[in-house]
């Protein structure tokens, strides 16, 4: 089966003068005591590390959370395999985006609070990435309601990452238009063809 060629760990020591490889092996010695994860490579386990800041038990807490998340949600991620994301290790930290538009009560009647519990979840003890700011673009008074939904599920950590936008305009104040998709107001070309771009980036790294 073909996999995701990810960042070597070599390259990842270069990168990030906190890791070390002994923490790497701590957490490599831990994990094979827990008969419940799969076989996670270095490469995987600094991009746990480093979302936690190099502390060695949240990032246990998250391994943990991220597989089983993952054992016991699989919808979360139907057809997906996260090692894409990861095709350029880590980084300083990600900002979520998500567009809300043509969102309609219809779509709040759908919800499940045990779903949204479940990813919030996941979004904050189980991602293995460091989550800078989350905006929520074209903001309705049916977002209001999603949103009051959600907070009993949201730690304050994250909740003061969120940012609610009525339009596209005000995130020119926390993101560069040049990185931005057209749909979204910015200059990046329409999301289509970076959805393409992404795809074909990803496929290269295929092994």
């Amino acid at each position: 089966m073909a996999s995701i060629k990810l960042v070597s760990f070599e390259e990842e020591l270069k990168k990030n003068p906190e890791l070390k490889e002994s923490d790497i092996q701590i957490l490599r010695e831990w994990c094979k005591k827990q008969t419940h994860l799969p076989k996670i490579s270095d490469s995987e386990l600094t991009l746990f590390l480093h979302s936690n800041y190099y502390l060695l038990e949240p990032t246990k807490t998250t391994i943990d959370i991220f597989f089983t998340i993952r054992t016991h949600v699989p919808e979360f991620f139907c057809n997906r395999d996260l090692k894409a994301l990861y095709t350029e290790g880590t980084c300083n930290g990600h900002i979520l985006i998500l567009d809300m538009k043509n969102m309609s009560l219809g779509h709040v009647a759908r919800i499940n609070p045990m779903t949204l519990k479940k990813f919030f979840y996941y979004l904050q003890d189980g991602l293995p990435v460091r989550l800078k700011a989350f905006h929520v673009i074209n903001v309705s008074p049916v977002v209001d309601i999603i949103f009051n939904m959600s907070k009993p599920f949201i730690k304050k950590q994250l909740l003061d990452m969120f940012h609610l936008h009525t339009t596209n305009d005000a995130l020119e104040n926390f993101v560069s238009f040049e990185i931005l998709p057209n749909e979204a107001g910015g200059q990046a070309g329409p999301m289509m063809e970076l959805h393409n771009k992404q795809m074909k980036k990803l496929t290269d790294h295929i092994t």
